[in-house]
């Protein structure tokens, strides 16, 4: 993900995302969607990312060009640009939640 960022600001980052045609901009970040963890030579990044979030693209050419992107097509984005299959966070099946509610 390292190449994927465009700034790191304190434990902030900038991603730069491209949509559209030939179109690019950047996404912030903030640090708690992120957990950042050191190892021997670099640094590894996980972004927590809901699929209903919306994202805010800024252009730095032009503002017309600013726009607003879903969490799902940022994951996409991400994961096509990583080479790295997402984690989900997975519901506990109805069975669990059913057993509780008898307790």
């Amino acid at each position: 993900m390292e190449h994927q960022i465009e700034r790191l600001i304190a434990e902030d980052i900038y991603i730069k995302v491209s949509f559209g045609v030939k179109q690019s901009g950047l996404i912030f970040i903030p640090n708690y969607q992120l957990d950042i963890r050191k190892e021997e030579n670099h640094k590894k990044y996980k972004v927590y990312i809901r699929e209903t979030a919306q994202f805010f693209i800024y252009n730095k050419e032009a503002s017309k060009l600013n726009r607003y992107m879903r969490g799902r097509e940022l994951i996409y984005q991400l994961t096509n640009d990583s080479k790295s299959i997402p984690k989900r966070r997975r519901p506990k099946p109805l069975i669990h939640l059913r057993k509780r509610l008898k307790k």
